[in-house]
């Protein structure tokens, strides 16, 4: 089902993870019931999700703008790469959070997006986090705890993977 419809996929998977209940008590004021008693109001808050890829792609922003125009709660976050130009236009509400541009590939660099992932997550409480690029923002997420972690391939992280790439690939496949 994934593979045919991914936003509706994602869609489904954030509103089934914000089906949590708020039930708050005040006191009702309504003719029919009694002056005093107590209602129960149930609210359904909107769900989540924590978008990690490239700020400046095209593609991110795309999916981005269609999710939140389905109703949920969109937080983009990764860095800015360059030679992608400026970045896409964005619907007003959604959040773009620009994390530090280091390399991927090197220990500190993946040490450093790790953090900053686990501190979007601290902070955002993200219903779903969904992962551009496998051996990219799918294994950094992954590693950071991301549940449940949803994550996209492009084509290149996988069909042009490079042993070290290859290993990340498993990691995020294993733990989306």
């Amino acid at each position: 089902e994934a593979m045919d419809n991914p936003l509706g996929y994602l869609f489904r998977v954030a509103q089934s993870r914000s089906h949590r209940v708020n039930i708050t008590s005040r006191r009702s004021s309504t003719a029919s019931s009694r002056p005093g008693s107590l209602a129960v109001i149930y609210t359904r808050p909107v769900p989540r999700l924590l978008m990690l890829g490239q700020i400046n792609h095209l593609h991110v922003a795309h999916m981005a703008n269609e999710l939140s125009q389905r109703g949920l709660e969109v937080t983009i976050a990764g860095m800015r790469r360059p030679g992608y130009g400026t970045q896409p236009t964005v619907l007003p509400d959604i959040d773009v959070v620009e994390l530090p541009l280091a390399s991927g590939s090197t220990p500190i660099g993946i040490a450093s997006q790790v953090r900053a992932i686990r501190r979007l997550l601290r902070e955002r409480r993200p219903d779903v986090v969904q992962a551009h690029w496998l051996c990219g923002y799918g294994a950094f997420a992954a590693i950071a705890g991301a549940r449940p972690l949803v994550t996209v391939a492009w084509g290149s992280d996988v069909l042009r993977a490079s042993r070290v790439q290859r290993l990340a690939n498993r990691i995020a496949l294993r733990r989306s």
